[in-house]
């Protein structure tokens, strides 16, 4: 599956451009605690900002590093 079509699948789940915890968790199936794990990997992409109802990150980024390290989580 292409990054473009992941992409459309996740909007379809109600992703923006932005995503944060909950939505690594919807993405990816896992608890709050193993979402807070994966995001604090050296290889898991930057914040693109910390907010004060969280750290957001690119969707694009997210789904293109889940492409790499947890390919089956993709919906």
């Amino acid at each position: 599956m292409g990054l473009l079509q992941a992409g459309a699948r996740l909007e379809r789940l109600g992703l923006a451009d932005f995503v944060g915890t909950a939505e690594i968790q919807k993405i990816v199936k896992v608890s709050r605690q193993r979402v807070y794990q994966l995001t604090r990997r050296s290889s898991f992409p930057e914040p693109a900002a910390v907010l004060a109802s969280g750290t957001v990150w690119v969707t694009a980024e997210v789904i293109a590093w889940i492409r790499v390290h947890r390919p089956a989580d993709l919906p």
